[in-house]
């Protein structure tokens, strides 16, 4: 297996709550451009709304850096972020 049930179990309770926030936000109306950058790629390169979108001309928005987290790191944000319910 390459997770175990449990952390299986935590992964699908996080993406359903992510679900929600999103399904929330886009209801409200909130459709704020937010791309990341990972080393030297981000997420404009790929995006069909460049053209029209002007995120990097908004002045004072910075791009979400991501950077390597290690597995045991990734299941404890997951883990936490299902405790903040």
């Amino acid at each position: 297996a390459l997770v175990s049930r449990e952390n299986f179990e935590q992964l699908r309770s996080f993406l359903k709550k992510r679900v929600e926030e999103f399904k929330d936000e886009i209801q409200s109306g909130k459709a704020d451009a937010n791309p990341y950058r990972y080393k030297k790629e981000n997420a404009c390169e790929y995006c069909k709304f460049k053209p029209v979108c002007s995120f990097a001309g908004l002045g004072g928005k910075e791009e979400r850096k991501l950077c390597d987290l290690e597995a045991g790191e990734v299941w404890g944000k997951i883990g936490q972020s299902n405790k903040d319910k």
